[in-house]
C-alpha cells in the first residue's frame, strides 16, 4: 500500500496529536474519525437512523461520516422513544465504555449465567456537522 503526501501528513498529524490521549483515544482511519477502547476500534461519530431494543444491548443503526450504515450497542435507555426523537437524523459524537453484557450464546435466555465484554455505547452528544474539503 502506498501513501499519498496528502495520507503520509494526515497520519503524522494523527500521532502528534492522538498519541497522547488515554484509553478511548481516537484513531485515524481515512477519513473517518475513531476511537480506541480496549481492544476495540470504533467510529468516532454517526447519524443515528433507527434504535431497537434487543436482549444484550439497545441496538443503534447510524451512518458514518461517508453514508456508510453501521451498527453499535448502546445502553438500553437510548431506546428510550424521547432519546431516539432527540438524537435521530442527527450527527452524533459517540462515547463508549467496556461493559458487560448478556453473552451471545445465551439466545436471549437472562438465566444462561454467562456474559461478554463488549464497547458499549454510553453518551451519545450532538456534534456538529462534518466540515465538507473543498
Amino acid at each position: 500500500m502506498k501513501l499519498s503526501s496528502r495520507g503520509i501528513k494526515l497520519l503524522w498529524l494523527c500521532l502528534l496529536i492522538l498519541a497522547p490521549a488515554a484509553i478511548a483515544s481516537p484513531v485515524c482511519a481515512g477519513d473517518i474519525a475513531r476511537v480506541k477502547i480496549g481492544a476495540f476500534s470504533k467510529r468516532a461519530y454517526g447519524t443515528l437512523s433507527s434504535a431497537s431494543g434487543g436482549d444484550r444491548a439497545c441496538y443503534l443503526s447510524l451512518k458514518d461520516d461517508r453514508g456508510v450504515v453501521f451498527e453499535e450497542m448502546a445502553d438500553f435507555d437510548f431506546c428510550e422513544p424521547k432519546n431516539i426523537r432527540r438524537f435521530r437524523g442527527k450527527r452524533l459524537a459517540l462515547t463508549y465504555e467496556i461493559a458487560s453484557v448478556l453473552a451471545a450464546e445465551c439466545d436471549g435466555n437472562m438465566d444462561c449465567g454467562k456474559s461478554d465484554r463488549v464497547a458499549l455505547i454510553k453518551k451519545l452528544r450532538i456534534a456538529p456537522a462534518r466540515l465538507r474539503k473543498k
